[in-house]
């Protein structure tokens, strides 16, 4: 008969050097201290990619992508209603925050309870020095998980990412206590609760999933006969449905019409095919096979880059880089040492959250975006390992010599706050959002400065959900109609179109919408014709209009022409100039059905107008450029400017170049020479990475112009 250690409960004499109010005051303070530098960091407003989005559903109660994230959106949805004082943007903001501090604090709670158990403190004279000091240990060790590079960035933006590692804290702690509980009768209702959170988890993002196989070899190692028995099994499936049904929620705020309402799940056939990501090909994404790249040299070693940027930073001081990393294996060698099979069921944990999610999501090569945040769960467990190795070093040292004891201690509380003051010394200002504004600018940049009643097209996350949130969330021009180009090939997205604006102009029944497909097509011209004045484009009295534009329409891929591109002829056609078309810079125009001779930029979007190649309108770009456009951030040396705002950016200063060439051919020199000035002073050159091309036009236009 195999036979497990026995966990007695300490007495109150053995208790009182960690007791359960040190436990308490360390885990809060953990997550006081976190959650003041999240606040002090964190955005004021919307971020590119799912900021924006989950912004929007949270405010509006509506419907993000597949799968949803819905309990995120709801307890979001739930602080927008509450008298904070604040903007509800900033309260989302902060509610991530939050999450992401009570995960911190949850950590120092679960790893010093178990050191509790396994190294009861000596009491006597000095008992209460020793709470005080492994309960300020674990609380300032528990930080290095806080003030590292993923969950510090996560906790700025609202996003359902931190409340991932608030699911995992509780699932360990749920199962830590049965781990201590196993053998009374209770002790199920920890498996059924974790069973709960592993429900509610496909609510939120689906990583804690990955932990699953995880907790039955935790239940093998601990006690495997109650995998034969069939109460645990209806109980935590039972337990595990119920959290699964959360996700229904999902119907009846789909079949209210949100203002955001990704993939319209408003019925059951459009929820499954929502809940089992169609979209994106179905199947819940498990994509095992074929490897999208190698999996050590690629995909693992993403995960060891993300890894070492929290935890074993190489750069720098390299030894208080890697002490999170020592404290770590210190920390599991202590606990194998103490409880081997514990330590085994932490490892397979930690294997499935970094090793398994590295094959689950089987990241391709060069991905456009880091999966950092799919990681949470397993910087959190060796955060664990962590605090566990500080507080066993404290308790070794205390053993120590009293005339070395004091210094030894010392040292050992100094490196503990090694960790994360360096963390904080390396992160603060890149992490630091508060006085980022660059998606917020963009949106209402982008927006102000369409024509009236406009139609714009947009291509992708970071050009679509700042424009919607600006329009939906602030009032800020309710007259544009955003369109994103590429979900025009989905049946949903234009049946919402039309549903909402029954006078766009675009006609299709039910039964046609249906039938859309890619059709084969072949090069072709296509006629438009054209109808109005130059002047209701912003052309010069002198242009002659045409009686139609013809458009090189070619297929996409070399042999089909798809759906979103058969809509647009449609839209134009029936369109018949009466409301502006446009498209935003982000949008390639080379592909976009013959567009690109008629396309006129005009601000932070292309303007389609009846006039093949038709020279910008000078007084459209100085009214936008130089006037209504806010610049925040860019000439900032405190602002960190990442890859988006930068690429966005370039586009502030490829229209400021239209500008100056606008200036240069009327042979207003010094307009020009103004305007260069301007671009050079809030779009500096070194803080974007300006291109040869850029630096080049920049130096050159207004002295071809001045020697014409």
């Amino acid at each position: 008969m195999v036979s497990y250690p026995q966990f007695e409960e300490p007495t109150r004499s053995e208790a009182s050097g960690v007791s359960t109010r040190t436990v308490v005051v360390a885990s809060l303070t953990a997550s006081v201290v976190a959650v003041v530098f999240y606040w002090l960091t964190a955005f004021r407003t919307i971020t590119w990619w799912d900021s924006g989005e989950y912004a929007l559903a949270a405010i509006t109660l509506g419907v993000p992508h597949p799968p949803g994230s819905q309990l995120a959106v709801w307890l979001g949805w739930i602080v927008t209603k509450l008298p904070l004082g604040i903007s509800k943007i900033v309260a989302l903001n902060c509610l991530s925050g939050v999450f992401a501090a009570a995960t911190t604090g949850l950590v120092c709670g679960l790893a010093l309870g178990l050191f509790r158990r396994h190294h009861i403190a000596d009491t006597g004279e000095s008992s209460d020095i020793s709470a005080v000091l492994l309960g300020a240990v674990a609380a300032v060790a528990s930080l290095a998980f806080s003030f590292g590079d993923t969950l510090w960035t996560l906790a700025t933006r609202f996003a359902p990412y931190t409340l991932t590692p608030l699911l995992t804290a509780l699932i360990i702690w749920s199962l830590l206590r049965w781990w201590h509980q196993f053998d009374r009768p209770e002790a199920i209702r920890w498996l059924v609760f974790a069973s709960l959170l592993f429900g509610l988890d496909f609510s939120v993002h689906r990583t804690n999933l990955l932990l699953l196989p995880g907790m039955l070899v935790w239940i093998f190692l601990r006690h495997p006969r109650i995998l034969a028995s069939l109460r645990t099994w209806f109980y935590c499936v039972a337990s595990f449905a119920i959290g699964l049904a959360f996700h229904l929620t999902t119907i009846p705020i789909a079949a209210g019409n949100p203002a955001l309402n990704m993939c319209d799940p408003s019925n059951w056939s459009s929820f499954w095919s929502y809940f089992t990501l169609k979209q994106y090909g179905g199947g819940m994404l498990v994509n095992l096979l074929p490897r999208k790249a190698p999996f050590l040299s690629v995909q693992m070693t993403d995960y060891l880059k993300i890894f070492g940027d929290n935890f074993a930073h190489f750069g720098g001081t390299v030894v208080l880089g890697v002490l999170p990393l020592i404290l770590g294996l210190i920390g599991l060698w202590f606990l194998w040492r103490r409880e081997r099979r514990l330590a085994i069921g932490t490892i397979v944990l930690f294997l499935c959250a970094s090793f398994v999610g590295v094959i689950y999501f089987n990241t391709p090569a060069n991905f456009f975006r880091s999966m950092d945040r799919h990681y949470l769960p397993s910087l959190l467990i060796f955060t664990i390992w962590i605090v566990y190795g500080a507080c066993t070093l404290v308790a070794i040292v205390q053993k120590a010599h009293f005339r070395y004891r004091l210094l030894m201690l010392a040292i050992v509380g100094a490196l503990a706050l090694a960790c994360p003051v360096h963390q904080i010394a390396r992160n603060y200002s890149a992490v630091d959002s508060s006085r980022n504004y660059f998606a917020i600018d963009f949106a209402r940049n982008a927006l102000t400065c369409l024509p009236p009643n406009a139609i714009v097209f947009s291509g992708g996350d970071n050009d679509t959900y700042p424009l919607l949130y600006a329009q939906t969330a602030e009032g800020l021009r309710p007259d544009v109609d955003i369109l994103n180009f590429y979900l025009l090939n989905t049946p949903w997205y234009l049946q919402q179109l039309l549903k909402r604006r029954p006078d766009f102009p675009l006609r299709l029944s039910a039964d046609e919408i249906k039938q859309l497909r890619p059709i084969a097509w072949h090069d072709s011209t296509a006629s438009i014709a054209v109808h109005g004045a130059p002047a209701d484009f912003a052309l010069s009295r002198e242009t002659v209009l045409p009686d139609s534009i013809r458009l090189q329409v070619r297929p996409n891929g070399g042999r089909y022409l798809m759906v979103s591109d058969q809509l647009v002829l449609k839209m134009l056609s029936e369109n018949n100039w009466k409301r502006p078309v446009c498209f935003l810079v982000t949008v390639p125009m080379d592909d976009k059905v013959g567009l690109q001779p008629y396309s006129r930029t005009d601000g932070l979007y292309y303007r389609i107008v009846p006039s093949a190649n038709a020279p910008v309108s000078r007084e459209v770009l100085e009214q936008c450029f130089a006037k209504d456009f806010a610049y925040r951030g860019f000439n900032d040396s405190d602002v960190t400017i990442d890859p988006v705002s930068k690429m966005m950016g370039l586009n502030y200063c490829a229209g400021m170049l239209q500008l100056m060439v606008a200036q240069a051919a009327a042979g207003d020199t010094l307009a020009c020479a103004e305007t260069r000035t301007a671009l050079k002073r809030l779009l500096p050159p070194d803080r974007l990475d300006w291109p040869g091309s850029i630096r080049q036009a920049a130096d050159q236009l207004c002295n071809q112009a001045a020697n014409q």
